[in-house]
């Protein structure tokens, strides 16, 4: 074959990229508008037996592994729902979330130590069923501190943790 027949005949068998692809909705009718940007963040992964067997005892006290990954989908969550706020357009938001996005932008702003990095604070796990402040959520930041999922920051008196 000609070298642009072998060419033409790859281009018309390629799979459509995720984003054409996302373009075109379940009828098979052409969506006019493009997919939204989304925001995105990396994937805590869960944790293994070993990982935590590796973790101290004072650490990991009664800590189950099936209640470190559930702690694992918290902390994913809470980072996700803080990021998809922070790259919202202003126009489209409610008060309190205009006023939630402002706090986050500040707090960058304020510490230089968090700019650029992926965050939670103290009051984005108010919510966490099982990563609260009491001692159990304490001893679960720092089972994932010792496995180098997260790493604390200290900002100013706030506590915030970090994606590694």
């Amino acid at each position: 074959r000609p070298l642009g027949e072998s060419n033409a005949h790859a281009a018309s068998a390629r799979k459509p990229r995720a984003a054409e692809a996302a373009a075109v909705d379940c009828g098979g009718e052409e969506n006019p508008h493009p997919p939204r940007k989304t925001a995105v963040v990396p994937t805590l992964a869960y944790l293994t037996t070993d990982e935590l067997a590796s973790a101290p005892a004072y650490m990991k006290s009664r800590l189950s592994l099936e209640k470190m990954n559930s702690a694992v989908d918290e902390v994913q969550v809470a980072l996700c729902r803080k990021y998809e706020l922070m790259r919202a357009p202003t126009r489209s938001l409610s008060l309190e979330q205009k006023k939630a996005q402002s706090g986050y932008k500040q707090l960058e702003l304020e510490h230089p130590k968090l700019k650029g990095l992926l965050f939670i604070s103290e009051e984005d796990l108010r919510t966490a069923r099982h990563v609260r402040q009491d001692q159990t959520g304490k001893n679960i930041l720092s089972v994932l501190r010792h496995v180098q999922r997260l790493k604390e920051v200290s900002a100013g008196g706030l506590k915030c943790w970090f994606m590694v």
